[in-house]
């Protein structure tokens, strides 16, 4: 069975070799493994790859071709001008390859979901997967083509089955709740070996902050340094490691020197997914007090296989999958003085950050490669009787 899959995942030639954006590029790499072949339908960039950027790796990745899309992104008048003039040769390629496909994978919200949702009716009958990775019930304000994307996503079609990030109440049957995968099997158990018994620090020992995620202020980097420099106030020996790119970089530096943390702050640059099981490992917290349009973060199951407790604005699916696990904190995520009360709290209850560490990495479990891998396949054979690859 071939699978096409349509996505705004930017590539990037490094040498010879087609890389992605790491997370995506992973996830498919597995996907790969219940299909004959697999066309990837996403944006080529001319410029140098970011160091988070991976190959398609694994024993399946043979079977994945990237086929490059004129990019369709931008905020501005002009970039939105252009995707109109782009959307007739858009919109004839995806139906030529939609053709040629068994069943297709789409990946909202994004400008190319949005033409490929506003083309629908052209494209020839197949199966189609849709996974909106964005906030599905978002409180706050938020882009018009993501609120038009949800609702033509809550309308049923027959060939059409919708994946969301948490379970929500009045959804229609063909939206289904799917976990977003983080790991393998080996390296979950790569991390629990490494972090058996999570304690908080002793003696001359230093409270290990961690940040993942890009370096602008709605992903809440800033407010991580200000969590730091409430906590030294109140006499926490702690540091934080920000892992990340973007513009404000230059800013939180800055920030940090202001607040007087600049010597307790690092910033790792972009690192690819291999490179941060180090820093889950010696981390305590990860905190992400973030009000972007979150669906469920990687980097929350990622520390949690670690046993590194999330402290995470409360947005989206993550106060419910929070709760589910037993481990963490959501919080409001502008509210910097709770966070630092959380870290407060856990550091006077040593037994409750133990205990909530061991249900971290157990829950952890929920979001392997397989696990996800078998809901697809069970997703594919319910809604559409088709078998997939043994």
């Amino acid at each position: 069975m071939k699978l096409l899959v349509v996505s705004h995942t930017p590539h990037y030639l490094r040498g010879s070799q087609v890389v992605g954006f790491g997370p995506t590029v992973r996830e498919l790499s597995h996907l790969a493994g219940l299909f004959d072949s697999v066309v990837h339908l996403a944006p080529l960039y001319l410029g140098a790859a970011p160091d988070s950027a991976l190959p398609y790796e694994g024993p399946f990745a043979d079977r994945i071709e990237q086929r490059p899309l004129p990019p369709t992104g931008g905020d501005g008048l002009l970039a939105k001008l252009g995707i109109l003039l782009r959307a007739p040769t858009v919109s004839r390629r995806l139906r030529r390859e939609v053709a040629a496909a068994d069943a297709w994978h789409l990946r909202a919200p994004a400008n190319v979901a949005l033409l490929a949702m506003a083309f629908f009716p052209f494209m020839p009958s197949r199966p189609c997967w849709i996974k909106y990775a964005g906030n599905w019930r978002p409180e706050g304000k938020e882009p018009w083509s993501y609120r038009w994307q949800r609702r033509w996503l809550l309308r049923p079609r027959r060939e059409v089955a919708v994946t969301v990030n948490g379970r929500w109440p009045d959804d229609p049957p063909h939206v289904t709740a799917f976990r977003n995968p983080s790991f393998t099997l080996d390296e979950l158990a790569a991390a629990r070996d490494s972090s058996a018994e999570r304690r908080l620090p002793v003696g001359g020992e230093k409270l290990e902050l961690l940040f993942v995620g890009r370096l602008d202020e709605p992903k809440g980097g800033g407010r991580a340094i200000e969590i730091l420099a409430g906590l030294r106030r109140g006499g926490v020996d702690a540091r934080l490691e920000l892992v990340g790119g973007g513009e404000g970089r230059e800013a939180f530096a800055a920030l940090a020197a202001s607040l007087g943390v600049a010597d307790r702050v690092a910033f790792a640059g972009e690192l690819p997914r291999p490179a941060l099981a180090d820093l889950y490992r010696k981390a305590h917290f990860l905190l992400l007090p973030s009000h972007s349009s979150e669906g469920w973060p990687k980097v929350l199951s990622e520390a949690m296989a670690y046993g590194a407790l999330p402290l995470a604005g409360a947005v989206s699916s993550i106060p419910r999958g929070l709760a589910e696990a037993g481990a963490g904190r959501a919080l409001p995520p502008l509210a910097v003085a709770g966070f630092v009360a959380a870290v407060n709290e856990y550091l006077a209850r040593p037994d409750l950050y133990a205990a909530e560490s061991r249900r971290a990495r157990d829950s952890a479990a929920d979001f392997t490669y397989d696990r996800h891998l078998a809901a697809v396949r069970q997703l594919f054979e319910t809604r559409w009787k088709l078998q997939l690859a043994p």
